[in-house]
C-alpha cells in the first residue's frame, strides 16, 4: 500500500479542522441572534443528550480500529475480516443505543419539553455508525475526508440561511446539522468500497474485540462525562440560559481542540503501524515531532484567546453573551490540559495496547468531574461547570505523564516549550498595544492576528525553533520546485 506522506495529511487534516472552525464563525453570530440564548440552551442540551448515544452506539470501536487496523492493512483479506467484524459490532451497539435511548427519553419528565428536537438529532447515531470514517484513517485518506467535508459543509452553511429565519426554529437548526452528517456518512460508505468490502455478518469474533473495545468505550464514555456533564448537570441545575452562555464558551473551547488535534490526530495510524511493527525508533521520532509541533501551536493560540475573549465572544454573539467571558478564559487553560491528555493518550498509550490506563485514568477525572460540578455550579453556574473541565483535564494528563514519562522520551521538548512561551510574551506585547486604540472587535481580532503571527514565527526562526524552522524550509523548497 502506498505510505502517504505525514506532512500532507497534517496539511490536509489542518485544513478540514480550519472548515470545521470556520463554519461555527460563519454560522454562531447569525443562529445566536436568530435564536437567542435560551434556545441555543435548548438545542445545546438535546444535542448533549443524543451524544451520549451516540458513545454508546460507537462503544470504543473508532479508536480500536484505526489502532488495529493500521497494523494489518497491508494484509487486505485479513483486515476485511476484521473490519466486517468491528462493523457487525457497531450496528448491534447502534440499536441498543437506540432502545435505551428512547426509553429514557419516554419515561422521563423532563425530557418531554425537548423531544422533538432529540428525536431529530438522534438521527445522527446511526449515521455516525454507517459512516465508517476509520476506514479512511485506516487507510490515511485524508484527501477524500478534506474534500468530502468542504463540500457538506458548505450545503450546510446554504441550508441553514435558506431554513433558519426565526426564533421558533430551533428544530429546523437540528435538522440542518444533522444534514451534512447524513450526507457524509452515506457517501462514505459508498466510496468505502474502494478500499474494502464490508459485510454484516454473525461471527463477531467477541473473543478478541471486546475487551479492548469495552476498555476504550468506558474510556471514552468517561472523557464524554467530564465534557458533557457540564452542560446536563448544568440544565439540570440552573437554566437554559446558563446553558446557552455555556454553549458558546465551549463551542470556542472546542474550535481550539480542534484546531490543535488536526495536528495530531493524523499521525495517529502511522504510530500505530510503526509500534504494532516494531519500528520504536521511526515511532519515537514521529512522536517528537508530533509533540513539538503541538507545542508550538498551542501556546501562542490559548495566549491570543485568553487577551482576545472579549473580542472573540462579541464578534460570534451580541452583548448579551458578555457573562461567558469567565467561562472562555478559565476553558482556554484546560485547553493545554487537553491537548497534552491527547498526544500521551492517543499517541503513546493508544498504540502500546495500554487503554486500560486510559480507562481507568477517565473515570477517577469523570468521577471528580461530576462531584465538583455539584458543588461549584450552584454558585458560580458556567463558570463552574468551566472550572470542573479544567480539574478534570489535568487529572488525566497528570495520570498520563506518571504512568508514561520514564518509558517515553520526547526529543528537544523542553527547549520547544521555552521558546514558545517566550513567543507568546511578544504576542501579549503586541496585543496590549493594539487594543490601546479602542478599535472594532473585528478589527482589533485582525490586527492582533496578523501582526501577532509574523512577529511570533520570526521570533521562533531566531532563536531556531527546530518545528517552524522544518515547516518555512518545507515551503521554501516547494516554491522553489515549483518555479523551476
Amino acid at each position: 500500500m502506498k505510505i502517504r506522506s505525514l506532512k500532507i495529511n497534517c496539511i490536509l487534516n489542518a485544513v478540514r479542522s480550519l472548515l470545521t472552525v470556520l463554519f461555527p464563525i460563519i454560522t454562531t453570530p447569525y443562529i445566536t441572534r436568530v435564536l437567542g440564548i435560551e434556545n441555543i440552551g435548548r438545542y445545546s442540551f438535546s444535542y448533549t443528550f443524543v451524544s451520549y448515544f451516540i458513545l454508546l452506539a460507537a462503544l470504543g470501536i473508532n479508536n480500536y480500529a484505526i489502532r488495529d487496523g493500521a497494523a494489518l492493512r497491508e494484509d487486505i483479506k485479513t483486515l476485511e475480516k476484521f473490519i466486517s467484524e468491528v462493523f457487525s459490532i457497531n450496528i448491534f451497539s447502534t440499536i441498543i443505543s437506540y432502545i435505551i435511548m428512547f426509553f429514557i427519553l419516554f419515561t422521563v419528565g423532563k425530557f418531554n419539553e425537548y423531544k422533538e428536537i432529540i428525536i431529530i438529532l438522534s438521527a445522527q447515531i446511526i449515521f455516525t455508525t454507517i459512516g465508517v470514517e476509520w476506514i479512511y484513517s485506516i487507510f490515511e485518506d485524508y484527501l477524500y475526508i478534506t474534500i468530502r467535508s468542504i463540500a457538506f459543509h458548505l450545503l450546510s452553511i446554504a441550508l441553514l440561511f435558506l431554513m433558519v429565519k426565526t426564533k421558533d426554529d430551533t428544530n429546523m437548526y437540528a435538522f440542518v446539522t444533522v444534514i451534512s452528517s447524513v450526507g457524509a456518512s452515506i457517501w462514505n460508505l459508498i466510496k468505502a468500497r474502494k478500499y474494502v468490502k464490508i459485510k454484516i455478518t454473525l461471527h463477531l469474533n467477541i473473543k478478541q474485540h471486546i475487551k479492548p473495545v469495552l476498555y476504550i468505550f468506558v474510556a471514552n464514555a468517561a472523557v464524554m462525562i467530564y465534557v458533557n456533564a457540564d452542560n446536563t448537570i448544568l440544565g439540570f441545575l440552573t437554566s437554559d440560559y446558563n446553558v446557552g452562555l455555556y454553549s458558546l464558551a465551549t463551542k470556542i473551547y472546542h474550535a481550539l481542540k480542534t484546531m490543535l488535534s488536526a495536528l495530531v490526530v493524523v499521525s495517529i495510524p502511522r504510530l500505530s503501524f510503526y509500534y504494532g511493527n516494531s519500528l520504536i525508533y521511526d515511532f519515537n521520532n514521529t512522536l517528537s515531532r508530533i509533540f513539538n509541533l503541538m507545542m508550538t501551536f498551542v501556546f501562542p493560540l490559548i495566549t491570543g484567546v485568553i487577551i482576545l475573549h472579549k473580542d472573540i465572544i462579541l464578534f460570534l454573539s451580541d452583548e448579551s453573551f458578555l457573562e461567558a467571558t469567565n467561562s472562555v478564559v478559565i476553558l482556554s487553560v484546560a485547553t493545554l490540559f487537553c491537548m497534552l491528555s491527547y498526544i500521551y493518550g492517543q499517541c503513546i498509550l493508544m498504540p502500546m495496547r495500554y487503554e486500560k490506563i486510559t480507562m481507568y485514568a477517565t473515570i477517577l477525572s469523570a468521577l471528580m468531574n461530576i462531584a465538583l460540578n455539584f458543588v461549584l455550579i450552584p454558585t458560580l453556574k458556567q463558570d463552574g461547570a468551566a472550572l470542573t473541565t479544567v480539574f478534570a483535564e489535568g487529572l488525566v494528563f497528570a495520570i498520563y505523564w506518571i504512568y508514561i514519562h520514564k518509558q517515553i522520551k520526547i526529543q528537544n521538548s523542553a527547549s520547544t516549550i521555552s521558546k514558545t512561551l517566550s513567543g507568546c510574551f511578544l504576542i501579549f506585547l503586541i496585543c496590549y498595544v493594539i487594543m490601546k486604540f479602542n478599535l472594532s472587535n473585528i478589527l482589533e481580532i485582525i490586527l492582533c492576528t496578523i501582526i501577532s503571527a509574523i512577529v511570533y514565527f520570526c521570533f521562533e526562526i531566531v532563536v531556531k525553533n527546530q518545528v517552524v524552522i522544518s515547516m518555512f524550509s518545507s515551503i521554501k523548497n516547494k516554491l522553489i520546485g515549483r518555479r523551476e
